[in-house]
């Protein structure tokens, strides 16, 4: 029931977070066979909540209408592999994908709006070896100038841990590693 509830609430905020551009065309990434239309994400305005202008700027950045994509892989202890979505200079999202170590999955998403992380995903499914259990653990980190104002667990607002993130965090370091190509160092620790 909480999740017809939670997929019920995100499909409603998609439709009405999400816009249509009037200068949609199609872009190919000559580094993948994707293909993504032309729009720009929605810049904070005045009249949105800061978490209204977050979760409007994610659904329209999860549109990928504007956005070509470029991809790295490259191994640790297993293969990783990170996705940037990107707009001229301009990265939006980057998502790093850890596949499958042992017993879990996970993949983190980063959110960002003028080079500043604005939303934080991490999605681990798995863990110690349960049989016949099905474990998964969502995190989300809505930041403003670098500080949470929200942060939830499974979709329960609670006490966040990382409170702040500094230009050393991950997600900077990764935003970093666009320009120069070298994750190893800042993965596979």
């Amino acid at each position: 029931m909480k999740n017809a509830v939670f997929c019920l609430t995100f499909v409603i905020i998609l439709l009405t977070g999400c816009r249509k551009s009037d200068t949609a065309r199609e872009v190919r990434n000559p580094d993948t066979t994707e293909q993504f239309k032309e729009a720009v994400p929605v810049e904070t305005t005045d009249s949105l909540s800061p978490m209204e202008s977050i979760k409007a700027n994610v659904a329209e950045i999860n549109t990928g209408t504007s956005l070509s994509k470029k991809s790295y892989t490259f191994p640790c202890d297993e293969t990783i592999k990170i996705d940037y979505y990107y707009n001229g200079a301009n990265i939006f999202k980057t998502v790093v994908d850890y596949g499958t170590v042992g017993d879990h999955y996970q993949k983190k998403e980063f959110y960002y709006q003028n080079n500043r992380l604005i939303f934080y995903h991490d999605f681990v499914e798995g863990g110690p070896a349960c049989e016949g259990c099905e474990m998964k653990l969502e995190k989300r980190w809505y930041l403003d100038n670098d500080k949470v104002i929200k942060y939830t667990e499974n979709n329960e607002a609670k006490q966040c841990e990382t409170c702040v993130f500094s230009a050393n965090s991950l997600p900077y370091a990764i935003l970093r590693g666009f320009k120069t190509g070298s994750f190893e160092n800042i993965l596979c620790k």
